[in-house]
């Protein structure tokens, strides 16, 4: 997995389609979307790459703003990985990349010569206040010979599946519903660390102590 941190690294010479997302979870809904940017590159002989952030966009607005994110940004990156993207693009939104309005936002995107496709979720937002959706981002490259798929929202007992939701799950203790919505098992990953050794000496059996990140 190649890790870049601009847009401006991408290949210039080989034809790339993005997938815009924050992709907390990587769940059925971010996964529909990663699957159509996969088949969209696949067509266009082009390489794929997911385009993704971090921190937490809203931590950076408003620092006390707590936001308890269910994957770690390696774990993401090798979820990606897994789906088959060669290439994750990790930006880190400062307050004025995030201040910047919709319409230079989109210019940036344009001159990336190598572009050729984007793929993203109907609920995507760009620009200061959220100004820029799908929408937008369609009408903008109708022109321009960059082909746009927007992809509807997965919906699933009664609700649209999103992060907050299963996080919802986690918080209530019901992982099973969890799993369902991220299409996998929920797991934490960390460091096994040294604990009292209270499983060994007091329960009669080896247990091991995990450190998540934060």
């Amino acid at each position: 997995m190649n890790i870049i941190k601009t847009l401006d690294q991408l290949p210039e010479k080989r034809p790339v389609v993005l997938a815009f997302g924050f992709f907390d979870g990587v769940h059925r809904g971010h996964q529909a979307v990663l699957q159509a940017c996969l088949r969209l590159a696949r067509e266009k002989k082009a390489m794929p790459a997911a385009v993704t952030f971090y921190p937490h966009p809203l931590t950076v607005l408003l620092p006390s703003a707590s936001i308890q994110l269910l994957l770690s940004e390696s774990e993401k990156e090798e979820l990606f990985k897994q789906m088959g993207f060669e290439t994750t693009v990790v930006i880190s939104p400062t307050e004025e990349f995030l201040g910047q309005s919709a319409g230079r936002f989109l210019q940036s995107l344009s001159r990336i010569t190598s572009l050729c496709g984007i793929v993203t979720g109907e609920n995507f937002t760009f620009g200061k206040n959220a100004e820029g959706n799908a929408e937008l981002l369609n009408s903008y490259f109708l022109d321009k010979g960059i082909f746009i798929q927007i992809v509807k929202l997965e919906k699933a007992k009664g609700g649209v599946i999103s992060s907050t939701r299963i996080r919802k799950c986690i918080l209530q203790g019901d992982v099973k519903e969890a799993g369902y919505f991220l299409g996998r098992p929920y797991r934490i990953c960390g460091d096994i660390i040294h604990g009292f050794r209270r499983g060994t000496e007091v329960l009669g059996f080896p247990t091991a102590n995990l450190k998540p990140e934060r």
